[in-house]
């Protein structure tokens, strides 16, 4: 089967100086910030957004010196990422630089032996076929003369690992079009009379502790390693089989003989994700900066969705790190928006 592999975001935490343009890039401040950095700027070149930054953190437990960068979308289908991370590396003195959240999606018209989306959505909803391990699931779909699926969601905001199956092609017709995209699926010969549906995988938290089998290194940790194709595919690998396996249902009451569902060309793996505790020692000042997090997003209802996106990955990273994620659950289960 013919599909595309890519990272579709890249987001991070780190340590740094405070951002100043650099050699050929100029550094564009926003005139505001978001509920958790007073401070805002694109990292421009070419007047092309190439990155955004977020520093001056409104708490002091996040420390003086801390800030989030998100690689652009568009830079991200190249390989142009990595170098760009190198140069703000070594101008703003980068240091414990953390991956905070990673998106790889696969995208494809059939999936293997010609099974379409929809079908196979319809399939899961009609419980022909089940889904291997447990999940919570949102599905969206369209009545017109028939229902027409256009989108099913395994995991919660709260998730370490959130799974999207969704029509792709509608999405750039109806949300936002991005040509970069659609370049690359006529490259790769896709046919203009099919839509175009994404598999993606969203990574956080505990979910990026992937270590590469044959070396025990964590594979998370070499950006470099990120821009090669066989590096992806072992990650999408890795995911498919753990989050997006599905078997078809059959008489016998033994689940573990039902027949496997091939989806996708899937190559073996030696990647892994490793439960390691790294926690750091929890204190009431970790709860109370959680919830004061959550009370800011609760009471800025009109946030855009950059600054909920920056304020959930904080949330979610800072509650790992202090082994708080239950006491999240907790809070936001009082009627506080998290997701």
């Amino acid at each position: 089967m013919k599909y595309i592999l890519n990272i579709d975001w890249l987001s991070f935490f780190c340590q740094g100086t405070p951002p100043k343009p650099f050699s050929v890039y100029t550094l564009e401040e926003l005139p505001f910030g978001t509920p958790v950095f007073s401070r805002v700027a694109n990292l421009v070149l070419n007047n092309e957004v190439k990155a955004q930054v977020l520093w001056c953190p409104r708490s002091s437990v996040l420390g003086e010196y801390s800030m989030m960068i998100k690689i652009n979308n568009r830079i991200l289908y190249t390989n142009e990422w990595c170098l760009l991370l190198t140069d703000i590396r070594f101008a703003w003195g980068l240091s414990q630089i953390k991956i905070s959240r990673l998106d790889i999606c696969a995208d494809f018209q059939f999936f293997k032996f010609g099974l379409s989306a929809p079908k196979h959505i319809q399939n899961f909803i009609e419980q022909k076929t089940v889904k291997v391990g447990k999940a919570k699931f949102k599905l969206i779909g369209e009545q017109r003369k028939m229902i027409e699926y256009q989108y099913l969601r395994f995991g919660e905001g709260s998730s370490p690992v959130s799974v999207y199956l969704y029509n792709k092609t509608i999405e750039l017709m109806q949300v936002k079009d991005k040509p970069y995209i659609r370049e690359q699926w006529r490259a790769a010969g896709f046919d203009n009379k099919n839509h175009v549906w994404r598999l993606e995988f969203s990574l956080k938290g505990k979910a990026l502790k992937i270590i590469d089998k044959k070396t025990g290194e964590f594979v998370t940790n070499d950006f470099a390693a990120l821009t090669c194709k066989n590096v992806l595919q072992s990650f999408f690998s890795l995911f498919l089989n753990k989050y997006f396996t599905f078997k078809r249902c059959e008489v016998q009451q033994n689940k573990f003989r039902w027949e496997k569902i091939v989806l996708f060309d899937s190559a073996p793996t030696d990647f892994e994700i490793v439960d390691i505790s790294m926690f750091s020692d929890t204190s009431r000042k970790h709860k109370i900066f959680l919830k004061q997090l959550f009370n800011l997003e609760k009471s800025m209802r009109a946030l855009k969705p950059y600054q909920k996106q920056v304020t959930d990955e904080l949330i979610f990273d800072y509650a790992t790190e202090h082994n708080l994620l239950g006491y999240t659950t907790k809070i936001s289960s009082r009627g506080t928006h998290f997701e």
